[in-house]
């Protein structure tokens, strides 16, 4: 998990590499990704293995001090730690190596826009987890869409670089105006002017 970070970033932007493309909106592709990556890595960790974690402590559940809502937030510390601690050391990577670095004029908001996408992710958790349970299907199918997710949580391109109806159908997706936000934030890009979070 504190790889994930890293890993990801790295296909998407050598995916922009590829097709011979630098630059996203004036900032580096490896920038952007990070930025864009990193949040939506937490959101998706908490989709597919947080639930994940009551099924497999369920022996526990037997001891009356453990109940489910300790391994779901157990899990979720774990992972969310993890991933921030990835997060850093590749924006620390990008700073050595690359010279690149995010905006700090405005970082207690992108730290709240972290923590909003962490919060988002903890709730569909709990949602999922309690439903996973009575119907395992659940998991199946959110494991299943979940690689698709990027695609739709504007993760690789910023909405304003998309057609104006498929950009108005994403804006319906909270998950982009959490990183959307970020971008502008962290990496100064105007956000697409849909982007609300109100």
């Amino acid at each position: 998990a504190i790889l994930e970070p890293a890993i990801g970033a790295f296909v998407v932007a050598a995916f922009w590499y590829i097709i011979r493309r630098e630059e996203i909106g004036g900032v580096h592709v490896a920038l952007f990704v990070a930025v864009s990556y990193t949040p939506f890595s937490i959101f998706r960790r908490s989709l597919t293995t947080i639930p994940r974690s009551l099924r497999a402590n369920q022996a526990f559940y037997a001891y009356q001090q453990v109940k489910p809502f300790d391994s779901i937030t157990a899990q979720f510390v774990i992972e969310v730690t993890l991933i921030l601690i990835g997060g850093t050391l590749l924006m620390f990577a990008l700073w050595w190596f690359l010279d690149l670095s995010i905006k700090t004029d405005q970082i207690p908001q992108f730290l709240g826009m972290l923590a909003l996408m962490a919060i988002g992710g903890f709730g569909m958790s709990l949602f999922l987890g309690t439903y996973g349970m009575i119907y395992p299907v659940i998991m199946k199918i959110v494991g299943t869409f979940s690689v698709g997710m990027m695609f739709l949580c504007a993760v690789m391109h910023p909405l304003s670089e998309l057609p104006t109806k498929a950009s108005y159908a994403l804006s319906w997706n909270p998950i982009v105006h959490i990183e959307e936000k970020l971008r502008e934030y962290g990496l100064g890009m105007e956000p697409d002017p849909n982007i609300t979070l109100a």
